[in-house]
């Protein structure tokens, strides 16, 4: 078996498994390779949406009940990714407001307040917060930096927001400079409490106090990083996931 073969036979497995669709599946149809980058994040985050009814739950309905609600929720993660893509790939200039706008609407989804008329607030006991639409957001947006299918998206690279976590929390404070773990990425002093209180990234109630905070974190964090906050959140991230290995 030769050698490119091979490569192409393990990336192709690792993009399948990581994000639902192959890089050769990826390259001959962008749009398609969107939505799984916004799917994928979806499921980074889904364990931590209120939903209406648990799993078990879920199983304990009757079956015509059981799955309406299945197809809701199907539905919501569909209409969501898709919602997503289609900002992004709309994005021209300024992407605060892009930002802003793109969050809103995710939560709009969930709290019934939708202006195209897509209501899911039934299926959920909490309507998402702000914390939830930005990592949604932001991590479609670096799953698309990853997949690197995107060349739009390099012109806006000073500009973009990393996610929001207990790993980039954890990593942006401590002593300024000093390594995260072993020798890769530098703690930036920035300490989280400062701007969220003792609010987890995902748990602040009032979606203004947290849009305040987030932005106010995100500006800190592009000037510590002289602009390069995805190079640098890409290195953080690995360091404070191999620490926590440990």
């Amino acid at each position: 078996m030769c050698k490119e073969f091979t490569e192409i036979m393990a990336t192709d497995f690792l993009w399948a498994t990581y994000f639902g669709i192959t890089k050769t599946d990826a390259k001959l149809n962008e749009r398609d390779a969107a939505y799984c980058c916004a799917d994928r994040a979806y499921r980074d985050l889904c364990r931590r949406i209120s939903f209406a009814y648990s799993s078990s739950e879920i199983e304990d309905m009757k079956k015509e009940e059981r799955e309406e609600y299945i197809q809701k929720k199907h539905a919501f993660r569909q209409d969501v990714s898709k919602y997503i893509v289609e900002k992004i790939i709309e994005l021209k200039s300024n992407f605060v407001d892009f930002h802003k706008e793109t969050c809103r609407g995710i939560i709009s989804f969930s709290n019934g307040s939708n202006s195209d008329g897509k209501n899911y607030k039934e299926i959920f006991s909490e309507p998402l917060n702000y914390g939830l639409a930005q990592k949604w957001l932001n991590m479609t947006i670096k799953n698309m930096l990853v997949m690197g299918l995107w060349d739009n998206l390099n012109s806006f690279l000073p500009y973009l927001h990393i996610p929001l976590d207990s790993y980039i929390f954890d990593a942006a404070g401590g002593t300024k400079g000093k390594p995260i773990f072993g020798n890769e990425g530098e703690h930036l002093g920035i300490i989280a409490r400062d701007y969220f209180d003792n609010y987890t990234w995902s748990k602040i109630p009032d979606n203004t106090q947290y849009m305040n905070a987030y932005y106010n974190f995100q500006e800190i964090i592009q000037k510590e990083t002289k602009g390069n906050q995805i190079e640098w959140e890409h290195k953080a991230w690995i360091a404070e996931s191999k620490k926590n290995s440990k």
